[in-house]
């Protein structure tokens, strides 16, 4: 934002930090409502359901991608205690291959899980479905979302107004000055 703007004085400076506040609070609050239709969609039931469906997609994801899977969905999926049970048992620095290190990981989930087993090809297929509809669902945005977003948008585009006046009153001074 600063490149783009170029400012110059303390008014314009607040001016570039307020717009780009505003742009990180309408980014922050998407992905906040993102987060919460993922959530409503995948747990909606009781705790053991939801702690077993959790451990499902999460050795789902140890399976599709077990290089990313701890970083980007165990905080998600699993119980705090379950992470850090994972964590503290199977530090990713004690075996040689990824893929070791990710059998080694989805045996412990299966036995956290009396009754759980490891997803068969059918459920696998299910699961990409529920994780490709989550995704098209995220799209659509709640009415509250839109509200917020339209806010958002109001409040960027008068700061950009603001700031447009501010560099045009002082390019207009400068060149009343000079002459």
């Amino acid at each position: 934002m600063i490149d783009e703007w170029q400012p110059s004085g303390p008014t314009e400076e607040d001016a570039v930090f307020s717009l780009a506040n505003l742009m990180w609070r309408k980014c922050r609050a998407q992905k906040f409502v993102q987060a919460k239709l993922n959530a409503a969609a995948l747990f909606s039931g009781s705790p053991t359901s939801v702690e077993n469906q959790g451990l499902t997609l999460f050795s789902w994801f140890m399976d599709s991608e077990p290089e990313t899977a701890f970083e980007r969905y165990a905080e998600t999926l699993l119980t705090s205690a379950n992470v850090s049970h994972l964590k503290q048992k199977f530090p990713r620095a004690n075996y040689e291959s990824t893929s070791e290190w990710a059998e080694a990981v989805k045996a412990e989930i299966n036995s956290l899980s009396p009754g759980w087993s490891t997803p068969r090809p059918r459920e696998l297929n299910a699961l990409a479905t529920i994780m490709r509809s989550l995704r098209a669902e995220s799209q659509v945005a709640s009415e509250d979302e839109l509200n917020l977003r339209e806010r958002l948008d109001a409040m960027i585009a008068r700061q950009v107004k603001q700031l447009a006046q501010t560099k045009a009153m002082k390019q207009m001074l400068r060149q009343a000055s000079t002459t």
